[in-house]
């Protein structure tokens, strides 16, 4: 028994690499936008134009509509956007709809009709050739994959127990009447990879092959595939009947005859008495991959396909099943044969391993004795309630993640890896909802007047200076975003775990060693070893992670920025938010971690930034 899983986009940003259609479009219109602004015609008050737009010269001009009031130059490009494509399965249906057109008023005998069809080819090379370049750039950053393709050592500890468990040691459901996959010498794993980074290869061990069947970026051998694969619609077979070459030009069946990938699948898949099972992987097994997928599937020796669905998506099972649904063309019934169901399926790990390593917000899991925990509050001696474990960020937010965000460094301070400071409780906020909704995370907190936080203007988030208010914020901790501490969970935090009382203080009267707790380690109570202070920091921020970690790995718990947290300070008047964790600006007594302050919460100065959380 072998076992095949079929690797998709959605694996990719399971290991922080933002390779969806809406990265790539947002990246591509950012760069635009910077390309018109930086050019010698713009800055000289002159028409801007490059192979993709032509923009009039306007100096009032709003760059936030430059895609709606450009000039397109490749009307593929305009196709697409105005069809809000939504991945990229989409492009490539747009594509094939867009070639259905030139299909039905096709005349071989007028030559400018051919000339269309070359037209639409170029201009979706056009696309791809962009699309290369930034999957190219974002395999390249830094994430939770290095320069040398390693995975991010944290990382990996949680990979091997959960992504490399299901591929190597997957355990199948109690009374499984099915054949089973016994990880035995003579057994294959095959990776096969629709994806054109090096993902995949990660895994790649003595009984595993890697099988790239969509090329890879960085090998001219094995050049990129991306079209259309859906051959068995009536379009399609009366494209082929026109006998014109230029038509099947990106039909990927016809552009996997370029590597030897699709003949290695075929032999893998159709040897004899060697029955396969499937694993989805982040695939969404739509008809852009039909062709291939109904050969997989209705092949005789496909005994069981397994969906592991995204946990994020409460209907991410149902759409991948009807997905697969349309892929059987010759019996229906064997679907619900093969198909595992769905009480059976499990989600693939990766919003819920991957949400603490996203970027470098690298977050500690935080573990409680039991849920519903209660903890006395050093600052004002009063119970509270800790609902269950949660994670918080090793490191306060820097200035670079901020900015990356929210599109603004608002502050005082400059560096990219000094703590944003000089936000407001609201930006905090924002900011959390915004990286949520970049990685398809659910958002924490509600707010009345805003539908769309990806499209929200850094002007409209409530301040002091435009007099703005967000009424009836609802915060749902329970949600799978990012969020901010609440004070308990912050104090908890601090005090590692609730390790540390005042009484674990030297007890000397050296304010910045005995006389007061800090976020300590085992080794050390120094307030000098531990955080920046007045005393220390020279009037200023410094990069984060520069001191030593209190015992759970955390840094700058005592000094550099105060750090928003959820709670009202006042349950009952909701006028201040809570800050903990003192600043650069304060003294040793300041610094200690019993301290509790508030502000309003469009409050905003130099010395408060915030570190973020989630829930387990």
């Amino acid at each position: 028994m072998n076992r095949i899983i079929l690797i998709g986009n959605g694996f990719d940003l399971a290991h922080g690499l933002a390779t969806r259609y809406k990265d790539f479009i947002a990246d591509f219109w950012e760069r635009q936008i910077e390309e018109v602004k930086n050019s010698k015609d713009w800055k000289n008050g002159r028409n801007f134009s490059n192979k993709f737009i032509n923009v009039t010269y306007n100096k009032n001009f709003d760059f936030n509509k430059l895609k709606d009031d450009c000039t397109y130059k490749i009307g593929f490009l305009k196709t697409i956007v105005g069809a809000f494509a939504q991945n990229w399965c989409d492009i490539e249906t747009i594509y094939f709809k867009e070639l259905v057109k030139l299909k039905d008023n096709f005349d071989k005998t007028k030559p400018h009709e051919k000339q269309e069809i070359e037209t639409l080819n170029y201009e979706f090379d056009q696309i791809e050739g962009e699309l290369k370049e930034y999957l190219i750039r974002e395999s390249k950053k830094k994430s939770l994959i290095d320069e040398n393709h390693n995975l991010h050592p944290d990382f990996e500890k949680n990979l091997q127990n959960e992504i490399k468990n299901i591929i190597f040691n997957f355990e199948y459901p109690k009374n499984y009447t099915k054949r089973k996959f016994t990880n035995a010498k003579d057994e294959e794993i095959l990776l096969l990879s629709f994806n054109y980074t090096k993902t995949a290869e990660l895994y790649k061990q003595s009984n595993v092959i890697v099988n790239n069947i969509h090329g890879k970026l960085d090998k001219a051998e094995h050049p990129i595939i991306f079209g259309y694969g859906d051959e068995e619609t009536d379009d399609s077979k009366q494209i082929e009947k026109l006998e014109v070459n230029e038509f099947l030009k990106k039909v990927k069946s016809v552009k996997y005859n370029k590597t030897s990938h699709y003949s290695q699948l075929e032999h893998f898949i159709l040897q004899e008495d060697q029955p396969y099972e499937v694993f989805v992987f982040g695939h969404s097994c739509a008809n852009c991959d039909r062709t291939l997928l109904n050969m997989l599937f209705e092949n005789k020796n496909c005994e069981s396909i397994r969906i592991f669905y995204n946990k994020a998506d409460k209907n991410s099972f149902f759409d991948i099943y009807c997905n697969v649904y349309r892929q059987f063309v010759k019996e229906k019934k064997n679907v619900k044969n093969k198909v595992e169901c769905e009480v059976e399926a499990i989600p693939l790990p990766s919003k819920a391993i991957i949400k603490p390593y996203i970027l470098d917000y690298f977050l500690e899991e935080i573990k409680i004795p039991n849920e519903d925990f209660e903890y006395t509050l050093i600052g004002n001696n009063k119970k509270q309630t800790i609902k269950k474990s949660f994670y918080i960020s090793k490191y306060q937010v820097k200035q670079k993640q901020y900015e990356s965000i929210m599109g603004k460094n608002p502050s005082y301070f400059k560096g990219e890896d000094l703590p944003v400071e000089s936000i407001n409780w609201y930006h905090a906020i924002a900011f959390c909802n915004k990286l949520s909704k970049k990685y398809e995370l659910e958002e924490v907190y509600s707010v009345k007047e805003i539908t769309n936080w990806e499209s929200l203007n850094y002007e409209d988030i409530p301040d002091r200076q435009n007099k703005k208010q967000w009424k009836n914020i609802e915060i749902n901790t329970e949600k799978s975003g990012f969020r901010l501490p609440t004070e308990t969970e912050w104090e908890f935090a601090a005090t590692s775990g609730g390790k540390y009382k005042e009484s674990d203080k030297k007890g000397s009267e050296d304010e910045k060693e005995g006389k007061y707790l800090f976020a300590r380690n085992t080794k050390t109570n120094n307030l000098d070893l531990l955080g920046w202070h007045s005393e220390n920091s020279y009037g200023r921020t410094h990069p984060v992670g520069q001191k030593q970690p209190n015992e759970l790995g955390l840094y700058d718990m005592s000094g550099n920025v105060w750090e928003w947290c959820e709670d009202w300070h006042d349950d009952k008047t909701r006028c201040d938010r809570m800050a903990r964790g003192s600043s650069w600006n304060d003294l040793a007594w300041g610094c200690r971690v019993s301290l509790r302050d508030f502000y309003e919460p469009s409050y905003r100065n130099n010395f408060i930034g915030f570190r973020l959380a989630c829930s387990l």
